[in-house]
């Protein structure tokens, strides 16, 4: 049912619980007293961030959690931030009771994978349905459930390199924070500090993506909370966000999502 109440001060809110999901949103400023260190997760849940972070779990390697990835918690895991974004830390997380995983103690073997772009989408749904009230019980348990099966899908294997991998983190960090600005591939190079041949191949590499697939997943995903006001003007939107103009936005969304922006805002869950 909906609810509101904090779990942990005021950065992070319960916004629908039943028996076997919770439904959650958290806002934390990087000046914030919780943000380093939020204490144990509160479920088992996965978390889909809205703003670049870095996150490290107790015993494994620092990771960077952007909204091309979801990440993964056990209930009770320990973990800090690093901030990257002014914003901190910011996304929406889905909870499900320990039943759902049966004689699992620790559901999720891994902290991170990458999101599908209908994933991603149809989380945004659902918590639009939830923030407008047109949900019930069995609709957000079931979506929840669905999440967690588009996640899990195979994903396509890519060749193991050693070299290179911080040059392809250090261009997601990049476009992660300035997705919205027309940066070239000589400009990003020069950031990496590697050629622009070397820097293609290891962002292909190592994230599976191309750098300007990159950028328009962060683009397209970032398109999904504002289309939800219907006061917002989509040519606006589109050159907000870097598109060249209204046309060339509507396209990119077409593809990605299977109808323009104009029919996403109108739809509902269901």
């Amino acid at each position: 049912m909906p609810v509101r109440y904090a779990l942990k001060d005021t950065v992070d809110e319960v916004i629908y619980e039943t028996a076997l999901v919770t439904v959650g949103r958290f806002r934390c400023p990087p000046q914030h007293h919780l943000f380093h260190d939020s204490g144990p997760a509160s479920h088992h849940c996965f978390v889909f961030p809205r703003e670049p972070v870095y996150i490290r779990h107790e015993g494994a390697s620092e990771f960077l959690a952007d909204p091309s990835v979801v990440t993964f918690y056990n209930r009770g895991a320990r973990y800090r931030r690093r901030a990257l974004s002014p914003r901190g830390d910011r996304g929406e997380w889905f909870g499900l009771a320990p039943r759902v995983f049966r004689e699992r103690a620790e559901p999720f073997m891994l902290h991170a994978r990458p999101s599908p772009l209908s994933a991603y989408a149809l989380q945004r749904r659902l918590v639009g349905a939830i923030e407008d009230g047109g949900t019930d019980d069995l609709l957000v348990e079931e979506t929840v459930v669905r999440l967690l099966g588009e996640l899990f899908r195979p994903l396509p294997a890519r060749p193991a390199s050693a070299g290179g991998a911080d040059f392809a983190a250090h261009a997601r960090e990049i476009l992660a924070l300035r997705f919205r600005e027309r940066l070239t591939l000589e400009q990003l190079a020069a950031a990496v500090g590697v050629s622009v041949f070397r820097l293609c191949r290891e962002m292909k590499r190592h994230s599976g993506m191309t750098l300007h697939g990159y950028r328009q997943q962060l683009r397209l995903r970032a398109a999904l909370e504002p289309l939800a006001c219907p006061r917002t003007d989509l040519l606006e939107l589109a050159l907000e966000l870097g598109f060249s103009s209204h046309s060339h936005f509507t396209e990119a969304f077409r593809r990605a999502y299977g109808q323009p922006p104009s029919a996403f805002r109108s739809a509902r869950i269901r």
